[in-house]
């Protein structure tokens, strides 16, 4: 080909690195680079707080600064008139006492657990700080999945969330009135789908992961009946695994989607949100976006939002969360059990 460009609507990356491979599609190299090995190790360093992550050097930002900004042309939300006001709100929702007991159980024993498997099988060829993060962020993970209601070890399922849920359609969207529901788990699709049809005569369907193509068109398309159509094929509520809607589809058929669980990476949370962006819709009248967090409190939950405020949810989300354990580090504990 003799022209070739990229279009994206997240310009910066959450790693420099990625911007290897988009500069060798480009030029067919990367800052005279066809190694990206090569260039990793030339031009970053490993993170010395975060196995597997590389930062750039810092003379060498200012060198991909300018080779960037000689190949990039930028339009700005405004220019190209989707700029309508994101308006956001917080829902916060209690766990129900049972539940809450065996979050708190699990809160207070999953570093015990994982001490004990490091007394018994040792480290490795890994540190105990490496192998401590990994389990943590097990652990963290899981604790999510308990917080928005459904984990995939099934100790308890817990309707916290759906009600609030089925409160804000009801009382605060009226019936008429689209809606998309983001979630990150696939079993948290599976289960605000299966409710949302009880409750709303059938009226939801789930876009996730594994769902074929054709499956998919025929989903969005009837998502994109109007309501006034009253047509009996619309679907009012699309339920979408994140990583699999969040990019490339559009869904603005709805000024209104509610986040029942978030993603741990910023960058994907903001392409999510974009789905409901048109540029037509300025045109139609449309005043705003409303985006509506539900969030489970006093949980991980928690930690994840305040995280994807700092913009930086990977690790800022993992610091939330060993504060709120108070754990020190696994050397330690090995050190004096030794």
């Amino acid at each position: 080909t003799q022209l070739r460009a990229i279009l994206t609507g997240t310009p910066n990356p959450e790693s420099y690195l990625e911007l290897f491979c988009q500069c060798k599609f480009l030029f067919g190299n990367a800052f005279g680079y066809n190694d990206y090995y090569k260039f990793r190790f030339d031009k970053f360093y490993p993170d010395p707080e975060k196995q597997g992550r590389y930062l750039p050097y810092d003379w060498f930002l200012h060198e991909l600064a300018a080779y960037i900004d000689r190949f990039t042309n930028i339009l700005t939300c405004s220019q190209v008139g989707v700029d309508l006001p994101n308006v956001y709100q917080k829902r916060f929702v209690q766990l129900p006492t049972s539940c809450r007991k065996i979050y708190d159980e699990f809160e207070s024993n999953w570093y015990a657990e994982f001490m004990q498997k490091m007394l018994e099988e040792g480290c490795g060829d890994q540190t105990p700080q490496q192998l401590e993060t990994k389990f943590a962020a097990v652990a963290q993970a899981y604790l999510h999945q308990l917080a928005c209601g459904f984990p995939k070890r099934c100790e308890f399922e817990s309707p916290h969330k759906l009600h609030e849920l089925a409160d804000i359609i009801n009382f605060d969207l009226g019936l008429d009135e689209k809606v998309v529901i983001w979630c990150q788990y696939r079993n948290d699709v599976k289960q605000v789908t299966k409710y949302l049809n009880e409750k709303f005569n059938n009226k939801a369907a789930a876009i996730m992961g594994g769902l074929s193509t054709h499956a998919l068109e025929s989903i969005l398309t009837r998502f994109r009946i109007p309501s006034e159509a009253r047509s009996k094929d619309e679907i009012k509520y699309a339920v979408c695994q994140i990583r699999k809607a969040g990019t490339g589809l559009d869904l603005s058929a709805a000024n209104t989607q509610v986040f029942f669980s978030r993603s741990w990476s910023n960058l994907e949370s903001i392409q999510a949100t974009d789905r409901l962006i048109h540029p037509k819709k300025k045109e139609r009248g449309v005043a705003n976006i409303l985006t509506i967090d539900i969030i489970s409190q006093d949980t991980v939950d928690q930690d994840l939002h305040h995280a994807l405020i700092d913009k930086k949810a990977h690790s800022h989300a993992f610091k939330y969360f060993l504060r709120r354990t108070k754990r020190e580090s696994a050397f330690t504990h090995l050190s004096k059990a030794s």
